[in-house]
């Protein structure tokens, strides 16, 4: 079998082997503890069981494993042989990826989308809205609506979007019978039980911390690493693409 490419999910099953989404296999794979491969599932394609571009991948109580897909997202759904069980589309599409999430031991998958509005000002933050949907892909509730990441554009890259440095983004996480909300903006995670009541609410105190040239330029060197765009940490002049 061919090495890894490009993780997009892991998750341990409940014999110890470990399945893997790899997106530009297009395909997930299992291997036992010792890292011995076991079989694979899926493919390149876009019909029920096959994916376009593999995006991550959740596992249920019993082994169950669902593997998104995007454009528009979907899950194919696999039982722990390999066997393909259904094919879930969320209604209403989610044309790109979405950001965290999980699904439950009823098969209620929690979906997190942003509304990508072009907002250029790096002052309006995008909103991310987290949805439940249903076994069979319908809309069941929305959770929760909130700010996310700010954007803007500058004059020596006009044709890229950035955001500001330590900007704060939500995230959720979900399985079992949890679903664990951190707004991003603030220092908490909101745990809601599988009805979507707030079951508990964790914060921490921290004091302000100041943001040092060092800080700025370990981060700039993080975001910048391989990067196209890479020379505008130092003024170089760069081709845009066409």
């Amino acid at each position: 079998m061919p090495g890894f490419y490009s993780l997009r999910g892991m998750a341990r099953l409940s014999d110890g082997s470990v399945a893997v989404m790899d997106r530009r296999d297009q395909r997930g794979r299992i291997f036992s503890e010792a890292g011995e491969f076991l079989r694979s599932m899926g493919g390149r394609g876009e019909g029920p069981g096959e994916f376009r571009n593999p995006w991550f991948l959740w596992a249920l109580p019993g082994d169950t494993l669902w593997m998104g897909d995007y454009r528009p997202q979907r899950f194919n759904v696999f039982s722990p042989d390999g066997e393909f069980i259904r094919l879930v589309t969320p209604d209403p599409h989610y044309l790109n990826p979405g950001h965290g999430g999980g699904v439950l031991s009823n098969g209620v998958s929690i979906n997190q989308r942003d509304d990508y509005a072009d907002r250029d000002d790096f002052r309006t933050p995008r909103e991310y809205v987290i949805e439940a949907h249903g076994p069979d892909g319908t809309l069941a509730h929305t959770l929760t609506t909130l700010p996310g990441r700010r954007f803007g554009s500058v004059e020596s890259a006009p044709n890229f979007k950035f955001s500001p440095m330590f900007d704060g983004e939500p995230d959720v996480d979900a399985g079992g019978t949890t679903v664990a909300i951190t707004p991003g903006r603030d220092p908490e995670v909101r745990l809601l039980d599988e009805q979507f009541r707030v079951s508990r609410i964790i914060r921490w105190i921290d004091e302000d911390r100041e943001v040092t040239r060092a800080d700025l330029g370990t981060a700039l060197s993080e975001a910048t690493r391989d990067h196209p765009l890479a020379g505008l940490r130092t003024g170089r002049s760069i081709p845009l693409p066409s």
